[in-house]
């Protein structure tokens, strides 16, 4: 069955309301933002039919949703919507030959979820090839999970508690704490805050400045 009029309308405001808060164009939704983000993920997690409208409105919701989680620092959800969005991207080319620029947005796709896996821990992905080698072919492959260890290996190191479930239950409302306490924008005061706030929920969370000694953060 296809989404109906009325779940289409509602991810469209959802999605207009993140949209609406953001401070400029290029802004992170933030945990205000994540009961839409939930309810979004639940609409498309509702709709298991399988055809090719479904499956097309299902990644255009999935990319958009992993890109919101991925810059709110929420990677715990993401690496779980990635999944799901390579599994439909599989699924649409069961129904029809897949378009030069699905084909190139499967790839970016594969890249950004390789990456996320990898951010916190190791990760060889094997589950999420099975999805798009024989849609992107072994070198594409390759070269995805080549690239974002090369990314990985610049990039600040992040504690993993945040991929936990513990963490996920309960960093909206941190967040919230934290923003009420702090006094700055300054990174190093925030992180201070979160360090403070998360202990609170039992949570031993270690800030990008603690787990890179040798980077300036400002």
């Amino acid at each position: 069955m296809s989404y109906t009029q009325q779940e289409i309308d509602r991810l469209i405001q959802l999605k207009d309301e993140i949209e609406g808060r953001k401070e400029h164009a290029y802004a992170a939704p933030t945990y205000l933002d994540s009961p839409a983000l939930a309810e979004m993920s639940a609409i498309v997690a509702g709709n298991t039919e399988e055809s090719e409208d479904v499956l097309e409105d299902k990644i255009t919701v999935l990319d958009y949703l992993t890109d919101c989680y991925d810059d709110m620092g929420r990677t715990g959800i993401s690496v779980k919507l990635y999944g799901q969005l390579l599994e439909a991207y599989a699924q649409l080319a069961q129904k029809r030959e897949l378009s030069e620029e699905e084909k190139e947005n499967l790839k970016n796709t594969f890249y950004c979820a390789v990456l996320a896996r990898n951010r916190y821990i190791k990760d060889d992905c094997e589950d999420l090839v099975q999805f798009v080698s024989q849609l992107i072919g072994d070198e594409k492959v390759k070269h995805c999970k080549k690239a974002a260890e090369e990314r990985i290996r610049v990039l600040p190191k992040l504690d993993p508690v945040e991929l936990t479930d513990e963490y996920l239950a309960v960093i909206d409302e941190a967040e919230r704490k934290v923003d009420e306490r702090c006094e700055t924008k300054i990174c190093h005061e925030y992180w201070m805050r979160k360090e403070s706030v998360l202990r609170e929920y039992g949570i031993e969370w270690r800030s990008p400045a603690s787990l890179n000694p040798k980077i300036m953060f400002d």
